[in-house]
């Protein structure tokens, strides 16, 4: 796998494709996309979610859902434009 980034330092723990793109998550908040698996961008979740660490990223009904440490959810038809989701409700970046 190429990254369009330096190599993450952290495992990645979850996996998906849908809306054309692939996106992965993992610990210390990574998140990269792809469009074809092979060639990766690291992308950057919202300022709130602080420390997070992501476990798993699930696509449906057009949307991603990335669960993480905190009760915290991000929900988002592009990982670019994500929202954050916890306990408190939903805030956007």
């Amino acid at each position: 796998m190429e990254l369009e980034t330096d190599a993450p330092s952290k495992q990645l723990y979850g996996i998906d494709y849908g809306a054309g793109m692939f996106v992965t998550c993992g610990a210390a908040g990574y998140l990269y996309v792809s469009d074809d698996g092979v060639d990766w961008k690291k992308e950057i979740a919202p300022d709130d979610t602080g420390a997070v660490s992501f476990a798993t990223v699930a696509y449906g009904v057009g949307q991603f859902y990335i669960g993480g440490t905190s009760e915290t959810i991000l929900i988002s038809s592009k990982v670019q434009t994500s929202r954050r989701r916890s306990k408190e409700g939903v805030r956007r970046r």
